[in-house]
């Protein structure tokens, strides 16, 4: 369970042919409704605030972020690493062939590993295309990580990959911790 209010607000925006979902945490009990400055510029057609079918969520994960993808090289480790260009530190990296996060140093050497399998974490649900990875992740404090299955739900692991909780919602391509601890997605 969330330590806090879950909050959702789903928006459907459809221009030029295409439809955009965005979401942003929101109240539950609060009315569905999109001040004009959030809309961005352009020739937008707003929907029914209805919730979006498993057709629309389909539609949008059809989407063709990878389009004209090259295949990386059979190799691993850190290949080229220039101090003069690169800032010293740690990378979180989410894996784009397995649910897991890895946290490295600029060495290349692996410093620690989170992983959940989708199945585990929403039983309930049934998976598509992008489930089989985290999309994006997030590091909190105490070694705790947020990760995010395409359309499907986040997740919320300990330093240990035990799971704290998951929220089944259809989230779509990125989160953001705020310094208060709000979550965006």
């Amino acid at each position: 369970m969330l330590s806090r209010p879950v909050k959702i607000l789903v928006g459907l925006l459809v221009a030029g042919g295409a439809v955009v979902y965005w979401l942003t945490w929101r109240s539950a009990d609060e009315p569905v409704t999109v001040p004009a400055d959030v809309v961005p510029p352009g020739r937008w057609n707003r929907a029914p605030a209805a919730a979006p079918t498993d057709d629309d969520l389909a539609a949008v994960l059809s989407l063709p972020y990878l389009e004209g993808r090259i295949e990386a090289a059979d190799r691993a480790g850190v290949l080229v690493h220039d101090p003069e260009r690169a800032s010293d530190g740690l990378n979180l990296y989410s894996s784009g062939h397995a649910p897991e996060a890895v946290l490295m140093d600029m060495r290349g050497r692996v410093l620690h590993r989170w992983r959940m399998p989708f199945a585990e974490a929403f039983p309930e649900l049934s998976p598509n295309q992008e489930s089989h990875f985290f999309r994006r992740v997030a590091l909190l404090p105490h070694g705790e990580l947020l990760a995010l299955f395409q359309g499907k739900g986040l997740i919320k692991l300990d330093r240990h990959s035990r799971l704290v909780w998951a929220r089944p919602m259809p989230a779509f391509n990125d989160l953001w911790v705020e310094p208060d601890g709000g979550l965006l997605v």
